[in-house]
């Protein structure tokens, strides 16, 4: 089993309460490690990541929310030898934990391989995490529009 370390949990300070209780759940769940990059950023910082095209809008919901709340955060996955890892697949086994977590919790999340989908939870299982974001890919490539891949982020649906 798995435990965030105190920079994981550092990050998740300010992180609404929904997204921090699935979080813990899907680490001792999951069979991939993995910890907590971001939580709250602020809109300087949302700025700076635009510009270089590290994100795609400046109303992000890692900023502080009406609540007070980040509604989102971004997962660091590790492989078997601890290594920081952006592999996909290492993301799919992350996400499918962090959905469940979601699911048993009763808590809607949206995820940065399918932002089509206002609450991927409700895909889930129908869908496997790989086939959302095919999905996804597919419809805006359909639609002529590029497509931005995020598969460490999540967020607390507003549905």
């Amino acid at each position: 089993m798995f435990k965030f370390g105190s920079r994981s949990l550092k990050n998740l300070e300010g992180v609404h309460p929904e997204l921090v209780e699935i979080c813990h759940l899907a680490l001792k769940r999951s069979t991939t490690d993995f910890g907590i990059s971001c939580g709250v950023r602020s809109l300087e910082t949302q700025k700076k990541l635009k510009a270089e095209g590290r994100s795609m809008t400046l109303n992000s919901m890692h900023i502080p929310q009406k609540d007070g709340y980040s509604w989102a955060v971004d997962l660091l996955g590790y492989d078997s030898d601890g290594q920081v890892s952006w592999e996909f697949p290492i993301y799919f086994n992350i996400m499918t934990s962090v959905i469940n977590s979601a699911h048993e919790l009763g808590y809607g999340i949206r995820w940065g391989g399918c932002w089509h989908l206002s609450n991927c939870v409700l895909a889930y299982p129908e869908m496997t995490c790989e086939e959302m974001m095919d999905d996804y890919i597919t419809q805006r490539k359909k639609a002529g529009r590029k497509y931005f891949l995020d598969l460490p982020h999540i967020e607390k649906s507003r549905s």
